[in-house]
């Protein structure tokens, strides 16, 4: 297990390598004599069963990135093969760059510096996003509550090159249940959430600094989960949680992010606790529980107020008729939900961080997309169905005493 609200450093060395979390690579610089030993040494182990080195191939592609006019002319590879043979001259290819082990593949992959690697593997977001921006992005904090679609969302951050520092907070183990909207495999399941979540981000980018709270948030963490943080996104079912994430974010004067699947449909809050401190928790549209009365709620209780939150209106009939399936014989256990609208869910949530991290005037407040409205056909709508959805919608009122 991670070890809890702890910064796990990805350049921690070679002789730490057997108690290190398998869940954490760890970097050798060739440049050093104690780290090529420490490497013979693991070579020698057996642990290592795979082998990627493409340095030469990546160090090609910064070469064309750094000189597009080289790249796109027929002088490239006399000017590339130049550039090789001075470096080649300072320390061979072995020496350059990472070599990064991840214990839980059993694989070794060679890789260009820090900031060579990042400026290779962004390189397709220029023009898009701006050299300033892309730095605010990567050099942000961003705080994660919830790795169903907060893992979605994580890696869409991840994938634009974005927070190189992220704070993963979820307590749960992957069950067969959740691969219905988690991306991940078989080979995930009884591993935390948040193990996952920092393996899949690894992945990207070695260098990443993900902080683990395995066990979750509680009050006596929560502090030193928004301990540095730019930006919180809330994917919690847990709806006490998500009152004091809200309480914190006002007292920090930090935006919030949330993101809910409904069905075929998303809902989008961001609360700009940052630039208006007078923001509602939830924008009023949940009673003032306190915190203590919302620990004590069931499962039930909470579907309530997650209708609430997500508004009925934007739920459709199947949805609006979950709650008589709880529990009963052939129903349900738990909340349906999709996974390509928890893929969508957490795209949209990752751009929003992104656009409000890079200064844009992202607004306070809700936006619902529904991907029925927009590519069903008008008949899907029809008398029929709207008298339908009505009537559930009538009944759903009355089960969670909604007026």
């Amino acid at each position: 297990m991670e070890k809890k609200s702890r910064v796990q450093n990805p350049f921690t060395r070679h002789k730490h390598l057997m108690r290190r979390s398998k869940s954490r690579p760890v970097l050798f610089d060739l440049s050093r004599a104690g780290e090529r030993a420490g490497l013979e040494k693991l070579l020698k182990s057996g642990r290592v069963r795979e082998i990627c080195d493409t340095y030469i191939h990546q160090l090609r592609e910064l070469f064309a990135i750094d000189n597009p006019p080289l790249a796109l002319g027929s002088g490239f590879e006399k000017a590339f093969a130049e550039y090789h043979a001075a470096l080649l001259k300072e320390a061979p290819d072995r020496q350059r760059g990472s070599w990064v082990f991840y214990p839980w593949l059993s694989t070794l992959v060679h890789v260009l510096p820090r900031g060579e690697f990042h400026r290779v593997r962004t390189a397709r977001n220029r023009t898009l996003i701006s050299t300033e921006e892309q730095k605010k992005f990567y050099d942000a904090t961003i705080a994660i509550a919830g790795l169903s679609i907060g893992n979605s969302a994580a890696l869409a951050v991840a994938l634009q090159g974005g927070a190189r520092r992220m704070k993963l907070a979820d307590l749960d183990v992957m069950d067969l249940s959740n691969l219905n909207r988690i991306r991940a495999g078989v080979d995930s399941l009884g591993i935390p959430k948040t193990a996952i979540t920092a393996r899949q981000i690894y992945l990207i980018d070695p260098y990443a600094e993900p902080e683990l709270f395995t066990e979750g948030l509680t009050e006596r963490n929560i502090g030193e989960f928004f301990k540095g943080a730019d930006l919180v996104i809330d994917e919690f079912d847990d709806f006490a949680m998500k009152r004091l994430l809200r309480e914190h974010a006002k007292k920090h004067r930090i935006p919030l992010i949330s993101g809910a699947d409904v069905g075929e449909s998303a809902v989008i809050d961001i609360e700009r606790y940052d630039t208006d401190p007078h923001t509602r928790p939830f924008h009023g549209r949940i009673p003032n529980i306190d915190f203590k009365t919302m620990k004590g709620l069931d499962k039930r209780a909470i579907g309530g107020l997650i209708a609430q939150l997500v508004g009925l209106e934007n739920h459709n009939t199947r949805m609006l008729e979950w709650p008589k399936h709880l529990g009963q014989a052939g129903g349900i256990v738990s909340f349906p939900q999709l996974g390509g609208m928890a893929l969508l869910n957490g795209s949209f949530v990752a751009y929003c961080a992104f656009s409000i991290l890079a200064g844009y005037p992202i607004k306070n407040g809700r936006t619902e997309i529904s991907l029925a409205h927009l590519f069903l056909a008008s008949s899907y709508f029809s008398k029929e169905m709207r008298t339908e959805r009505r009537k559930a919608l009538s009944a759903l009122k009355k089960r969670l005493n909604i007026v």
